[in-house]
């Protein structure tokens, strides 16, 4: 019993990833072509707030891991939903 209950979150939670990783890489393949043509960035000025991104990413991660450990899996869905 206990098998099939795993197998099955394994599949959802595969499942859950890869629609979040899609659905990730569509909107940001387009995000500079937004910047481009709506806010009226040029390549300098994107680059920068590309660069910005990955620049907080170096810091949030962490602090989202460390987060995660201490809340756990369950616990940290349940605060990611308050937050967003």
């Amino acid at each position: 019993m206990q098998t099939s209950i795993a197998k099955r979150n394994y599949w959802l939670l595969s499942g859950a990833l890869l629609t979040f990783f899609l659905t990730w890489s569509f909107c940001f393949s387009i995000f500079s072509i937004w910047l481009e043509q709506f806010v009226g960035l040029n390549g300098e000025e994107r680059g920068v707030v590309f660069s910005l991104g990955a620049f907080c990413a170096l810091f949030i991660l962490p602090v989202y891991g460390y987060l995660q450990d201490k809340l756990g899996l369950k616990n940290m869905y349940y605060f990611l939903s308050l937050v967003c």
